[in-house]
């Protein structure tokens, strides 16, 4: 989804020429990369910065006399806050509900909204998981995220990392964990081969 700049042209058009100087100290001679890589990139890196200017509040739920788990899945995209590289794959997230449910629409929205910044895995499976148990007043919550990241590939022969957070029941009954693990296992087994 295209997002106006929030950068005015000056700051664009200071950037982009310290970004191409460091181009030419860096050895780049072509033209085009030198005139038009700078701005590119801030555009990009730009469109990465919105969840912080923003507060995802588009949460819908509807009444359930249900109690059995729930599970979401949904690919996502961010970039490390290390090293401005992207990194993406899947999460899943998986709750017993209280009353009602939350738009699943809205679950998939969330997530690919709040990895729309820079962040690690680590603390946007956290964020997840605490955000989406609180809105769904759920009785448990569990988020389980595989993603790949470019930063470490393009130095190693492997980038994928695993992370998952629990809250609630989950914590609390070991059983409903494995429930979660297995019901995801077909989908995420295929991923980790």
């Amino acid at each position: 989804m295209y997002q106006p700049s929030l950068m005015n042209e000056d700051k664009l058009n200071h950037y982009s020429s310290v970004i191409k100087d460091l181009l030419k100290d860096l050895g780049i001679k072509d033209e085009e990369i030198l005139n038009n890589t700078p701005k590119r990139w801030l555009r990009f890196l730009e469109s990465y910065t919105l969840p912080f200017k923003d507060e995802f509040t588009d949460f819908k739920t509807f009444p359930t006399s249900s109690d059995d788990m729930v599970i979401a899945e949904t690919h996502f995209w961010s970039i490390c806050e290390h090293h401005l590289l992207p990194y993406f794959g899947k999460v899943y997230f998986g709750y017993i509900p209280i009353d009602k449910v939350l738009g699943i629409s809205k679950i998939v929205r969330f997530i690919q909204f709040i990895s729309k910044k820079p962040s690690i895995q680590e603390g946007l499976t956290q964020e997840i998981v605490d955000k989406l148990h609180k809105q769904a007043n759920a009785q448990g919550s569990m988020v389980l995220m595989k993603g790949f990241h470019t930063c470490v590939a393009s130095r190693y022969s492997n980038g994928w990392m695993i992370t998952s957070a629990i809250r609630g029941l989950f914590r609390e009954d070991k059983s409903l964990k494995e429930e979660f693990l297995k019901l995801v296992s077909n989908d995420y087994g295929s991923i980790l081969d």
